[in-house]
């Protein structure tokens, strides 16, 4: 299962049995509030991605892509050679955050919407239940929810789902 805007706001909404004016119109800090949880949690290897740029002297800063969340790894190539650099304090990279999917239209999906629903929705629920102010068992439900799919993901995102064959 995967989930559009549109239907990750139904489901957050039949979940939580609501359909109260002012928390519809919080729908969407709801999702933004979930993504950046699970975006700050979880390293995952398909948000990865190879990007080129060119440094000139007299710029000591390089373009980085719009989509961009955080480094994995940087490298200066010459003539073939790659030279990686080490990673250094956040405030020599100047960071930018995935777009949300809050950010597109009703049918629009992100990386979390279609593979890892479960964590976006328990994390929606989890900020809604919170908004709605409902009993602590109920949020503590929600927390927990949460917290283990964002444990499997996290998981998956190391490469912990995978096992070594020629060592187990």
């Amino acid at each position: 299962m995967s989930f559009t805007l549109s239907t990750l706001k139904t489901a957050i909404q039949d979940y939580l049995e609501t359909d109260e004016t002012t928390f519809v119109a919080n729908l969407n800090t709801f999702i933004l509030q979930a993504e950046e949880r699970i975006l700050k949690s979880v390293q995952i290897p398909d948000q990865r991605k190879n990007v080129t740029g060119n440094v000139t002297t007299d710029n000591r800063f390089l373009g980085t892509p719009s989509d961009f969340l955080a480094p994995f790894s940087l490298a200066v190539i010459s003539s073939d050679t790659y030279d990686y650099l080490d990673l250094k304090h956040n405030s020599f990279i100047k960071e930018f955050k995935p777009l949300s999917l809050t950010s597109g239209a009703d049918s629009g999906t992100t990386y979390l919407s279609t593979d890892a629903p479960d964590t976006l929705l328990y994390g929606c629920l989890l900020e809604g239940a919170v908004f709605l102010k409902l009993d602590p068992n109920d949020i503590g439900l929600y927390e927990a929810r949460f917290k283990e799919s964002l444990l499997r993901l996290k998981n998956l995102g190391e490469g912990r789902d995978t096992r070594d064959e020629m060592r187990y």
